[in-house]
Protein backbone atom coordinates (compact mmCIF):
# COMPACT_ATOMS: atom_id res chain seq x y z
CA UNK A 1 0.00 0.00 0.00
CA UNK A 2 1.40 3.91 -0.98
CA UNK A 3 1.92 5.57 2.06
CA UNK A 4 0.47 9.11 2.04
CA UNK A 5 2.74 11.62 1.30
CA UNK A 6 5.90 8.93 0.33
CA UNK A 7 7.87 8.45 -3.09
CA UNK A 8 5.66 5.90 -5.29
CA UNK A 9 8.34 3.08 -5.70
CA UNK A 10 8.12 1.24 -8.84
CA UNK A 11 6.36 -1.75 -7.41
CA UNK A 12 3.39 0.65 -6.75
CA UNK A 13 3.82 2.45 -9.87
CA UNK A 14 3.31 -1.44 -11.85
CA UNK A 15 0.56 -2.23 -9.73
CA UNK A 16 -1.22 0.52 -11.11
CA UNK A 17 -0.15 0.04 -14.81
CA UNK A 18 -1.33 -3.44 -14.26
CA UNK A 19 -4.97 -2.66 -13.92
CA UNK A 20 -4.57 -0.01 -16.35
CA UNK A 21 -3.08 -2.44 -19.03
CA UNK A 22 -5.76 -4.95 -18.26
CA UNK A 23 -8.81 -2.05 -18.69
CA UNK A 24 -7.21 -0.22 -21.84
CA UNK A 25 -5.27 -2.97 -23.29
CA UNK A 26 -5.63 -5.56 -25.04
CA UNK A 27 -7.17 -7.42 -21.91
CA UNK A 28 -7.86 -11.30 -21.39
CA UNK A 29 -6.54 -11.48 -17.72
CA UNK A 30 -8.46 -10.25 -14.88
CA UNK A 31 -5.84 -8.56 -12.97
CA UNK A 32 -6.78 -9.47 -9.69
CA UNK A 33 -6.91 -13.17 -9.85
CA UNK A 34 -4.38 -13.29 -13.46
CA UNK A 35 -7.24 -15.94 -14.66
CA UNK A 36 -8.10 -15.71 -17.92
CA UNK A 37 -11.42 -13.24 -18.38
CA UNK A 38 -12.22 -12.25 -21.74
CA UNK A 39 -14.58 -9.26 -20.43
CA UNK A 40 -11.32 -6.73 -19.80
CA UNK A 41 -9.37 -5.20 -22.15
CA UNK A 42 -10.63 -2.28 -24.32
CA UNK A 43 -8.22 -3.23 -27.21
CA UNK A 44 -6.39 0.12 -26.76
CA UNK A 45 -2.46 0.99 -27.43
CA UNK A 46 -1.18 2.17 -23.93
CA UNK A 47 0.98 5.13 -23.47
CA UNK A 48 2.21 3.59 -20.07
CA UNK A 49 4.36 0.23 -19.65
CA UNK A 50 5.79 -1.54 -16.85
CA UNK A 51 8.91 -0.06 -15.42
CA UNK A 52 12.26 -2.00 -13.69
CA UNK A 53 11.66 -2.47 -10.31
CA UNK A 54 15.01 -0.62 -9.34
CA UNK A 55 13.57 2.66 -11.72
CA UNK A 56 12.55 5.89 -10.21
CA UNK A 57 9.90 6.80 -11.48
CA UNK A 58 9.97 9.96 -14.45
CA UNK A 59 7.98 12.46 -15.78
CA UNK A 60 7.02 10.64 -18.92
CA UNK A 61 6.65 7.59 -16.90
CA UNK A 62 3.73 9.45 -14.98
CA UNK A 63 2.55 11.58 -17.45
CA UNK A 64 2.11 8.05 -19.74
CA UNK A 65 0.28 6.26 -16.81
CA UNK A 66 -2.13 9.80 -16.86
CA UNK A 67 -2.95 9.77 -20.24
CA UNK A 68 -3.83 6.12 -20.09
CA UNK A 69 -5.89 6.99 -16.93
CA UNK A 70 -7.67 9.74 -18.40
CA UNK A 71 -8.77 7.46 -21.81
CA UNK A 72 -10.43 4.73 -19.15
CA UNK A 73 -12.01 8.01 -17.88
CA UNK A 74 -13.45 9.05 -20.57
CA UNK A 75 -14.49 5.65 -22.10
CA UNK A 76 -16.51 5.40 -19.31
CA UNK A 77 -18.26 8.76 -17.95
CA UNK A 78 -17.62 10.29 -22.34
CA UNK A 79 -16.14 13.59 -20.42
CA UNK A 80 -12.78 14.63 -19.95
CA UNK A 81 -11.65 14.46 -16.54
CA UNK A 82 -8.08 16.22 -18.03
CA UNK A 83 -8.72 18.66 -15.54
CA UNK A 84 -9.48 16.53 -12.17
CA UNK A 85 -6.46 14.40 -12.81
CA UNK A 86 -3.24 16.32 -11.37
CA UNK A 87 -0.69 16.72 -13.91
CA UNK A 88 3.13 17.84 -13.64
CA UNK A 89 5.98 19.43 -14.70
CA UNK A 90 9.29 17.64 -15.60
CA UNK A 91 11.49 18.18 -12.46
CA UNK A 92 8.67 17.58 -10.13
CA UNK A 93 8.25 15.69 -7.38
CA UNK A 94 5.26 13.46 -7.73
CA UNK A 95 4.27 11.82 -4.18
CA UNK A 96 1.27 9.41 -3.14
CA UNK A 97 -0.46 12.35 -1.66
CA UNK A 98 -0.81 14.35 -4.68
CA UNK A 99 -2.04 11.49 -6.56
CA UNK A 100 -4.39 9.73 -4.29
CA UNK A 101 -6.53 13.25 -3.10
Amino acid sequence: MIGQGSLIIASDYNSIQKNVSAVLGSGGTNPTTNLQDETFGYGQILSSSQIAVDATITYDHWNNLRNDLLKIIQHQTGTSEAANVPSFVQGDVVTSSLISG
